[in-house]
């Protein structure tokens, strides 16, 4: 039987830990494994019949046939990997990588489990934490080294935390290779991760500016959101519309979200992108602007369309 590990029970990694071992629990499947920097946070999931290992990434590695990390960063994946690599792993390891990282290190990733003879899965997901909890991560996998691996097992994997409508590449799965297309092979699929949440940040950058000229002028933010909700009427739009109109903000263990500390990250990795290409990115300097005001505001650990307080404040709101 085939054994299933995760690395990383942050507000994302916890949510699609959790279908995971919710999906092998009913296929009969030998206990998800789990760790975490702060084992506490494994507990959660030990109560849906994961088993916590304190051994770390290396014991994780001697055990598993496949092991997906969603840690917070670049560096904290870089380490994950280190700890995998630190021992012999097992054979035919498949090493499934998934958090918002730069391309460089996905390529250094890559490379590091070619050398230590581990299959290498880069599989960006995109989704807020509630979206993870619900299994309905969208996500690019290019599976380029796991497609003679087992297939049906990252293609089963996958699909208890991500929606298949939203995956662009689902590693090898025949009805899924028909939709492959060029902008998703090779290493581009790290590059589409970062266009694309530089999408999604900068559309609140837009809605709160759009609130604040509306609140300005004599209207409301909620004519803004009603706007939204009747013109363009997208999911994130009208989710991040709602939030900063209510100003409600806070991050506690009840309602998950994207931190302004988790914004300032991917606003860096933007800009690097972005200078790497000789490309000019403004809405990039603004959105930065005001995530880092927000956190001198002590804000750091608000939700990040909290940025919206900085454009007020600039207003004189």
């Amino acid at each position: 039987m085939t054994q299933t590990g995760f690395i990383g029970l942050g507000s994302m990694g916890a949510g699609m830990a959790a279908n995971l071992s919710k999906s092998i629990t009913a296929a009969d499947g030998l206990p998800l494994k789990v760790w975490n920097r702060t084992m506490e946070k494994c507990q959660p999931i030990v109560e849906l019949g994961a088993v916590a290992e304190p051994g770390g990434p290396a014991a994780l590695a001697k055990t598993c046939d496949i092991i997906f990390a969603m840690p917070f960063n670049d560096a904290a994946v870089r380490q994950v990997l280190s700890g995998i690599t630190a021992a012999p792993a097992k054979q035919n390891l498949i090493f499934v990588s998934c958090p918002t990282v730069s391309p460089q290190t996905t390529r250094d990733l890559a490379a590091t489990c070619r050398n230590a003879e581990i299959r290498f899965v880069a599989c960006n997901v995109f989704g807020r934490p509630d979206i993870a909890a619900l299994g309905k991560l969208g996500t690019f996998s290019n599976g380029k080294n796991a497609r003679s691996f087992w297939p049906s097992l990252i293609q089963y994997a996958l699909r208890s935390v991500t929606t298949p409508r939203t995956v662009a590449v689902l590693a090898g799965a025949p009805e899924v290779k028909q939709a492959v297309k060029p902008y998703v092979q090779g290493f581009t699929r790290a590059i589409m991760d970062l266009v694309g949440n530089f999408l999604i940040v900068a559309s609140i950058e837009l809605l709160a500016e759009a609130q604040t000229l509306a609140e300005k002028s004599g209207l409301t933010r909620s004519n803004v959101t009603d706007f939204v909700d009747n013109v363009m009427p997208t999911h994130i739009l009208q989710q991040y519309s709602a939030i900063m109109a209510s100003r409600e903000f806070e991050i506690t263990p009840e309602k998950t979200e994207f931190a302004v500390s988790g914004g300032l990250k991917d606003a860096a990795l933007f800009q690097s992108l972005a200078n790497s290409t000789n490309t000019p990115l403004p809405v990039c300097d603004i959105l930065t602007e005001n995530l880092s005001r927000q956190k001198e505001l002590g804000g750091g650990n608000q939700e990040w369309s909290s940025l919206a307080e900085s454009v007020r404040e600039k207003a004189h709101l």
